[in-house]
């Protein structure tokens, strides 16, 4: 997943020209969490969803961007 994911920000960066790329994770998935900060994304917002909702009911979603290419 590392590689797929500095692939992804190398595609949007540098072929794309994006200027910013977000991603999220469930906050119960450390592993996911940790390959989104090695890839330089910083947290910005954490939402936790309510218990009715169709995705994530009662979990909390971390959500994270990345501005510039740091591979």
């Amino acid at each position: 997943m590392t590689a797929a994911v500095a692939r992804i920000l190398r595609y949007g960066f540098e072929t794309l020209h994006l200027r910013r790329i977000t991603a999220s994770c469930l906050a119960n998935n450390p592993a996911s969490k940790r390959i989104l900060e090695h890839a330089n994304f910083r947290q910005y917002d954490a939402v936790r969803h309510p218990d009715y909702a169709p995705f994530g009911a009662g979990q909390t979603e971390l959500f994270f961007d990345c501005v510039e290419l740091n591979l």
